[in-house]
């Protein structure tokens, strides 16, 4: 029996020794293009130094070779939720017929439902009747019920901040006045998107990058839109800042950059 322990106890001091593997120090720094970063990603020390079993030192190799980390997965319903609060400081609601077990008809007409809480069993939200694990593909139900999301939350956002005198208090217009065109205003303009790129996306951007460009772009043909009519004559009205900051927020919000991770 003590030889029985005695060999125990060898095999798992063995084993620790063999798993006490640590990083010393670091070699090349990695190149941030072979991994496929973003644009402005800084660059990631992938490749060390790891101690061997003699003392001796040798480089780190196994770095993945297509990526510095997992794969894009697609946010749950509750991370779009927090996210699109987060960001815009609002959350989708609407009119909703509901279960209702105490109605005598058994539902019940909900002025301001939360959407997205309404439709979590649609976007993968478990059940545990049919369904025990979240599910996190992406799908046109995903991309249909998000993108109704964003379009109430920054419309909602859009008018509050027209509304804050406080600029301090604004979410959207944070570097801009409810007026101000890229005619009157380009700097802030450029300013106010990289403060989105960084809001909504987590990412510091370049004023002068082709992505702030786009965005612009958006923000203009929006903004300065000319009224029209549609095919029934019903009459639409003229293009404002606010509906090309709007714009910018949706398509921003609906970006696979921010329904990501």
């Amino acid at each position: 029996m003590r030889a029985l322990i005695t060999c125990a106890v060898l095999c798992v001091c063995a084993c620790a020794k063999k798993e006490a593997k640590t990083v010393t120090g670091s070699a090349t720094p990695t190149d941030a293009a072979a991994f496929q970063l973003p644009p402005g990603h800084p660059a990631l020390d992938m490749v060390g130094q790891v101690a061997t079993p003699t003392g001796t030192t040798q480089p780190i190799t196994d770095v993945p070779p297509d990526g510095a980390g997992h794969r894009p997965i697609r946010m749950s319903v509750d991370q779009v939720r927090a996210a699109l609060l987060g960001a815009t400081g609002q959350v989708w609601k609407g009119r909703l017929v509901v279960a209702d077990p105490n109605s005598t008809t058994g539902q019940t007409l909900v002025n301001d439902a939360d959407m997205l809480e309404s439709f979590a069993s649609s976007l993968g939200r478990p059940d545990f009747n049919t369904s025990v694990n979240e599910a996190h593909e992406p799908g046109v139900t995903f991309s249909k019920l998000v993108s109704d999301a964003a379009r109430f939350t920054c419309r909602a956002a859009v008018t509050a901040d027209s509304q804050q005198s406080d600029v301090t208090q604004r979410v959207i217009l944070h570097s801009v006045g409810p007026a101000d065109t890229t005619a009157t205003h380009a700097t802030a303009v450029r300013a106010n998107i990289v403060y989105l790129g960084l809001r909504f996306w987590g990412r510091t951007l370049d004023p002068a990058s082709p992505e702030v460009d786009q965005l612009v772009r958006v923000f203009d043909r929006v903004s300065t839109a000319a009224a029209t009519q549609d095919d029934a004559g019903t009459p639409r009205p003229a293009g404002t800042p606010l509906d090309g900051w709007r714009l910018v927020c949706i398509a921003m919000a609906t970006d696979t950059r921010f329904l990501s991770y």
